[in-house]
């Protein structure tokens, strides 16, 4: 067979085209595909590929397309990005995932990091091994000889990383490793090749179209937020956050019970829902673990139950289908902590009327208790008692992420409103990431950390003073930041929460200025004495600046050549790309064990016909997901506890990932039935796995899923069996299900007191929904919690054949982290 050969024109062409730095990044991407030759430069390595048939024109545009070279793709292939993106999504690479993730690593470390990398490396190379003044890529180079950095060995680059503060880079290598694993730790090439760094929705993924439904959010006001502080301590940060995201607030201090509940009541019949995207509702009192309690402690306060009950459908009509969010700050007291009485009875209509006085709601197909979103925070009243007026930490943090998360669209928002920035000249935002050290997302707006640099003296729009304070901000930990508070002492008199709203502070009442930095330098002086490099390298540059001629920037090249000009939605959708919350490790030497109970046949209940399909589903999914399924049918009580304790201590848990148990039964209110009729709460199931009883899984994700009974069988329509029935009396929060300990994942079939319902052959909506969107999803990177908010969405939209029954699942959570399941190498089938 004739191997194809490049011709030796191109090759010149691509040669000549190149800088240094391309032709440094180029070698080493082909160090593999070329291991026995030490070709003298790039003519030589191509024109060595295309000899052993390495080098046909797609392999080369691959080549050029990595080292970001896409006017050669157009100039010399007369291929364009695009094309080479699908080509890559569907064929096997020559250059290694590896490969490209130390080049991106590469292009992300500027000299400084760079020097920080080879001296923490001194450690493990010895001294001379390895000039100051090289490239990350020679530094991996000799760390490769060393056998100290390979495709499965990047432990220490990522401790390295992680001590120079590039944490972003850090994750880059987690994600890299939860995809290798994902392909079975191979770590060859591969179509599906992560490091190509396209996800399913850039909009180059030709996959199968799974719409990402979001809730509309552009009412003015995003909807009313209701504040119940009957504490006292946080109702002016909190009013001030949601104000700031575009909610009409209302708050309320110190609130009876009654008053409480007559608040709730009026708000939830409130009309102004029907023009209003979502609602908000924030409660900060004392209570008990089931109720929350006013200012006038002497009842049994109101059920936090009762308190969800008014927003739902059918009571509160212009709220459904749309988001309702509850925050709740609980501190709860002891039983012996409060006067011993009966039951509040409401006098008046206000509650106990309210079903026949709410309007009456068009029709509609979603579940009632759809929509909602419930955070509860307990905390021990004893915390109030030690300091009364300390602030939730659960309710600062929650301010403090909303500001956070809700700030980068808005910028951008306003920069295009103020002509700053625009499809034509992204230069701007450019330059805000460069300053922010976001150099991996230069490349979206098609420019490089050294065309910035080379741009920056003459299109600078950040002053040389603001730089400064960011800088600055940067190297101030929390420890500097309380020492530099302490010594201002009345010239703060309210305490900032990080640096830079200190230096912004001290901005505003003009205590610095771009020209008086003596207050500053004096803080740095005796607290972070290394920063005062920075203020003597901003007056240097200052200087230089007034003294340099002012350009005129109309007449000046407005942006670098580029090959496609960045687009208004291009860059909204940047702000998805900044870092993202910490994600549980998923790379030991195994994913989990996967416990499946599966209850056909019962002493004294009706069998449960359809579930053979959700328990083969099951096992299917988990195991394409790597895990060891272990299946039991018809298990009794005593079975079920010889399995609980043969699972908490098992000895693979110590190098497993996570831990999944799901449970296919009849049940009731918070429990499930075994298959001899012995009601096992699920509490008591999920407790067998808190750290103390089970050490191995500490600090990893522990996952329940339950189709079970919330009630007892009801008669079905046509094929349609219900695993539950509605009970009139209130249900117990399904919070009360799930111990009161981090890792842990409860995902329901159905919400406390409602219907579940399974196919008799086909299975249950639940169990189904759940196994196909987790083998749609994950191969696009989703976590589970926004794969189990697709289920439910899925399943409220199901019902039986005379449209009459519906359900609604709901999780609850523990989880610190965000748990992405690795892709899997094999497709699902």
């Amino acid at each position: 067979m004739t191997l194809y050969r490049m011709s030796a024109e191109v090759i010149h062409q691509v040669e000549e085209a190149l800088d240094e730095d391309e032709k440094e990044m180029l070698f080493f991407l082909c160090r593999d595909v070329a291991a026995d030759v030490v070709p003298p430069n790039v003519r030589d390595l191509l024109d060595s590929l295309s000899e052993r048939g390495k080098l046909s024109a797609t392999e080369l545009a691959e080549l050029l397309y990595r080292v970001r070279r896409f006017d050669l793709l157009k100039r010399i292939l007369k291929m364009d990005k695009t094309a080479v993106e699908t080509h890559l999504l569907k064929n096997p690479h020559l250059v290694s995932d590896y490969r490209v993730l130390m080049t991106e690593i590469g292009e992300d470390l500027d000299k400084s990091d760079v020097s920080s990398l080879i001296f923490l490396m001194r450690d493990f190379m010895g001294r001379g091994r390895i000039a100051k003044d090289k490239s990350f890529l020679d530094l991996v180079i000799e760390l490769e000889k060393l056998n100290l950095v390979a495709p499965d060995q990047l432990d220490l680059l990522e401790k390295c990383l992680k001590s120079i503060h590039r944490l972003d880079l850090k994750t880059k290598i987690q994600k890299y490793k939860q995809s290798a694993q994902g392909e079975g730790t191979s770590y060859k090439n591969s179509p599906q090749a992560s490091a190509l760094s396209l996800s399913s929705k850039d909009p180059s993924f030709n996959l199968t179209h799974i719409p990402e439904e979001r809730y509309p959010m552009q009412s003015k006001p995003l909807g009313i937020c209701l504040i119940i502080d009957c504490i006292g301590n946080d109702s002016e940060a909190l009013r001030d956050t949601f104000a700031s995201l575009g909610y009409k607030v209302q708050y309320f201090l110190y609130l009876k019970v009654k008053e409480i509940i007559h608040t709730l009541h009026h708000v939830a019949c409130m009309p102004q829902h029907q023009d209003y995207d979502s609602f908000v509702c924030i409660l900060v009192s004392r209570g008990g673990s089931q109720s929350v309690f006013g200012v006038d402690q002497t009842h049994s306060g109101i059920p936090l139950q009762q308190i969800k009950r008014m927003f739902m459908g059918d009571l509160c009509p212009f709220l459904i289908g749309k988001p309702k969010l509850f925050f709740i700050q609980n501190y709860v007291m002891s039983e012996g902590q409060r006067e011993d009485s009966s039951l509040l009875e409401v006098d008046g209509p206000a509650v106990n009327n309210v079903e026949s006085r709410a309007q009456q709601p068009k029709p509609y197909t979603v579940h009632r208790e759809a929509d909602f979103f419930w955070s509860l925070c307990m905390a021990d009243v004893s915390l109030l008692e030690r300091s009364p007026n300390s602030a939730s930490v659960y309710l600062q943090y929650l301010s403090q992420k909303l500001w956070q998360e809700s700030s980068a669209s808005d910028i951008f928002d306003h920069l295009m409103a103020e002509e700053l920035l625009s499809e034509e000249d992204p230069f701007f935002l450019a330059e805000l990431l460069y300053i922010i050290k976001q150099n991996s997302l230069l490349r979206h707006l098609n420019y490089t950390r050294e065309a910035v640099e080379n741009l920056l003296p003459t299109r600078r729009r950040v002053s040389l003073f603001r730089n400064l304070l960011y800088e600055i901000s940067e190297g101030i930990d929390s420890d500097n930041l309380r020492d530099m508070i302490f010594l201002l002492g009345e010239k703060i008199p309210k305490k900032p929460k990080t640096s830079l709203s200190l230096l912004a502070y001290l901005e505003q009442q003009a205590e610095i200025d771009d020209d008086n930095l003596m207050l500053l330098e004096n803080l740095c002086k005796r607290v972070v004495p290394h920063l005062l490099k920075k203020i003597e390298n901003y007056r240097r540059n200052k200087a230089a600046e007034e003294a340099t001629p002012v350009v005129n920037k109309e007449t000046e090249s407005s942006y670098p050549e580029e090959e496609e000009i960045v687009s208004f939605s291009s860059i909204k959708q940047l702000s998805e790309f900044l870092p993202e919350a910490a994600v549980y490790r998923m790379d030991r030497k195994h994913r989990g064990h996967c416990v499946i109970v599966n209850n056909y046949k019962f002493t004294t209940m009706t069998d449960r016909p359809g579930t053979h399909k959700d328990a083969e589903c099951l096992e299917h999914v988990f195991q394409w997901l790597g895990f060891t399924v272990h299946m039991y049918d018809d298990v009794t009580e005593e079975g079920m506890e010889n399995l609980l304790q043969e699972y908490k201590r098992h000895p693979g848990h110590v190098d497993a990932d996570c831990f999944v148990f799901c449970i296919l039964t009849h049940g009731k209110f918070g429990a499930v039935y075994s298959s001899d009729g012995v009601l096992i709460p699920i509490r008591k199931i999920m407790a067998h796995f808190t750290a103390h009883q089970c050490p191995g899984l500490a600090h990893k994700p522990k996952l329940f899923f339950i189709q079970a009974c919330q009630g007892e069988e009801v008669q079905p329509f046509t094929s349609i069996e219900a695993d539950a029935q509605n009970p009139d009396h209130m249900p117990p929060p399904l919070k009360d299900s799930i111990p009161v300990e981090a890792d842990f994942l409860l995902g329901l079939a159905t919400v406390p007191g409602y219907v579940s319902f399974r196919h008799v052959m086909n299975g249950s909506w639940y169990i189904q929904s759940l196994c196909t969107h987790l083998t749609l999803l994950v191969p696009r990177h989703e976590d589970i919690l926004s794969i189990l908010t697709v289920v439910n969405d899925d399943v409220s939209q199901r019902a039986d054949s005379q449209g009459t029954k519906k359900q609604m699942p709901q999780p609850a959570f523990t989880l610190r982290k965000k748990l992405v399941f690795p892709v899997p190498r094999d497709s699902f089938c």
